[in-house]
Parts: structure tokens; C-alpha cells; sequence
């Protein structure tokens, strides 16, 4: 029963969710100066995930994220006392290269719980790495 869900699943499935506190957490590491002490107000994330039938279970191959966007408010350079929002949507050729990608899971169900990003100081998303976090923590 479980293999036949498993064949159905589908060949390449694409999932997405929704950046926020309640679903998936994101985290921002290494900012550049024009986001630092920025606070991730919402977003969305899409993904992959590449696995394959073995005679001991199902093994998962990779991650891919396929598209990024999300909303960071950042405080105004001139004046402190003030924000603005800035949107950043990562390009997808930034997402393709699967070395800057580590992942973890943690449990099921297989959902992105958090999300870490590496901004290595620059706003180029070919820069950045990412860590992903899968299956819900219980608490």
C-alpha cells in the first residue's frame, strides 16, 4: 500500500508554503548592511525533493528550492525612526546549484519548518547559502 502511494506520488512534485512564523521560519544570516536588523515580515518558498525507491525504503536524494520571495522590514538608513519594506525575490537560476543547499529532516510530515539563510554579506543571491530544516518539531 505504501508503495503504491509512493509510485503515485508523482515524478517530479513541487510543494509551497508560506514564510511566516506559524509555518515556515526564516532566518537570515551575514546581511548586508542595507538589511541588517531586518525583520522577515512574510514570503513564500517553493521546493523539490528527488527521492527514490529502495528495497530497504524510501531514500531521499536532494532538495531544490525552485522559488524564493519574501518581505523584510528594514529600518530607513537616513532615519532611524523610521521602516520600509523591501521585497526580494530570488531569481531561480540563483537556486539551481544544489552545493549551497544542506538540509535536515527531523520528522514527518516532510514540510519545510525553517529555513536558514547565509547572505555571506552580499545581496546577490548567487552568494547565498541555505539550510533547510524538514518535519515538524513536536513540542
Amino acid at each position: 500500500m505504501n508503495i503504491k502511494l509512493f509510485e503515485n506520488f508523482g515524478e517530479d512534485p513541487e510543494f509551497t508554503q508560506k514564510i511566516s512564523s506559524d509555518d515556515v521560519y526564516l532566518s537570515l544570516y551575514s546581511e548586508p548592511y542595507s538589511l541588517r536588523s531586518g525583520y522577515v515580515i512574510g514570503g513564500s518558498v517553493s521546493w523539490k525533493c528527488e527521492m527514490s525507491y529502495k528495497k530497504w525504503g524510501i531514500e531521499m536524494e536532494s532538495i531544490r528550492l525552485t522559488k524564493l520571495s519574501f518581505e523584510i522590514e528594514v529600518e530607513d538608513e537616513d532615519n532611524e525612526d523610521e521602516t520600509h519594506i523591501k521585497e526580494i525575490v530570488v531569481p531561480s537560476e540563483a537556486l539551481q546549484d544544489t552545493s549551497r543547499i544542506k538540509y535536515e529532516v527531523e520528522g514527518f510530515p516532510l514540510t519545510i519548518a525553517s529555513l536558514e539563510i547565509t547572505m555571506r554579506n552580499s545581496e546577490d543571491p548567487e552568494d547565498w547559502k541555505y539550510e533547510i530544516t524538514l518535519g515538524k518539531k513536536d513540542n
